[in-house]
């Protein structure tokens, strides 16, 4: 991609909205469900979109769920990084396992977007969170089990991919590792 730019002009923004913002600038995002905002500053260039969320969007796919935003990057290598953003108000364990659906369903509708022309050679998965809420004890059920283990992973930045068995690039792995910030402890937000 020698013209980042020129990526920009080929989006199809009738499916949803992209905006193409400079190094330094603000990205802000609102979610409806959650009644969060947050702001992130941008370290490069970016094409942006908050706008890929929401039922009547991308009719041609089965997963209606989806991720919050996205923000899409030239990287050195002149191939592009996807990093892929949840908003959360709290987080209780047993949401842990449905993540994983959120970020797909934004990964399938990015390459419905760029139609799979365009090299994604990283993406990146972040969770920003309000707060964290504590399980009660957990008894030895499988089930909980399951519980315990998507805990264990989430706080090892780490959430359990139910996709991995479509063998799909990037999300063929069990586990897939998670950029958190827990915006009680860090406001700042830079990516």
């Amino acid at each position: 991609m020698e013209n980042f730019e020129q990526l920009y002009d080929i989006i199809d923004n009738n499916m949803c909205k992209f905006i193409l913002l400079n190094k330094d600038d603000i990205f802000n995002i609102k979610d409806k469900n959650s009644e969060m905002e947050i702001n992130i500053k941008l370290r490069y260039k970016s094409i942006c979109s908050k706008d890929i969320e929401g039922e009547k969007k991308f009719n041609h796919l089965k997963i209606k769920k989806c991720a919050d935003a996205v923000i899409i990057r030239k990287n050195k290598n002149n191939n592009l990084d996807l990093h892929i953003i949840e908003l959360k108000k709290d987080i209780h364990d047993d949401k842990l396992t449905k993540f994983s659906d959120q970020y797909f369903g934004a990964y399938l509708r990015i390459i419905s977007v760029l139609l799979n022309e365009l090299k994604i050679e990283n993406i990146y998965l972040y969770l920003i969170y309000d707060k964290l809420l504590k399980a009660e004890n957990i008894d030895s059920t499988n089930k909980n089990k399951n519980i315990t283990y998507n805990r264990d992973l989430f706080y090892q930045c780490k959430i359990y991919n139910s996709f991995h068995y479509l063998n799909i690039s990037f999300f063929d792995l069990k586990i897939l590792n998670i950029i958190k910030y827990n915006l009680q402890d860090n406001t700042d937000i830079v990516i």
